[in-house]
């Protein structure tokens, strides 16, 4: 059921973006478009199996890197999940990339005020 629930959220968010894309928020409130502010973030494949990368992401959990975003990019975060602690911030983000790649970066490298996003469910 978790693939499904995560997968729908994703072709949803998928059909907007192809449709119309936001501009970046960063008040941390809700599933949405937000702002990366560092260079070469890297945004870890979330293949389900048993890495782990879904349950607990690390780089560890999720070694296959599928794309990098950079400063200036907008990524449509879907949901959430604690992983690794990263500059202080141990939630990681389920998110579809500008190059249309999915999967896993550290929230630490979202231009967001709190470590959690308010709004935003965890990723189950």
């Amino acid at each position: 059921m978790r693939k499904r629930g995560i997968l729908g959220a994703v072709t949803a968010a998928a059909a907007l973006g192809a449709v119309w894309t936001p501009a970046a928020h960063a008040d941390g409130h809700g599933v949405g478009s937000y702002g990366v502010w560092a260079n070469s973030v890297n945004v870890r494949d979330n293949a389900p199996g048993g890495t782990g990368c879904g349950i607990r992401p690390s780089v560890a959990a999720c070694p296959s890197v599928q794309t990098q975003v950079n400063a200036g990019d907008v990524v449509t975060v879907i949901c959430q999940q604690p992983g690794q602690t990263v500059g202080g911030n141990p939630y990681w983000v389920l998110v579809s990339a500008p190059d249309r790649h999915m999967g896993f970066m550290a929230s630490y490298y979202l231009t967001n005020k709190t470590n959690w996003i308010d709004g935003v469910g965890l990723c189950q």
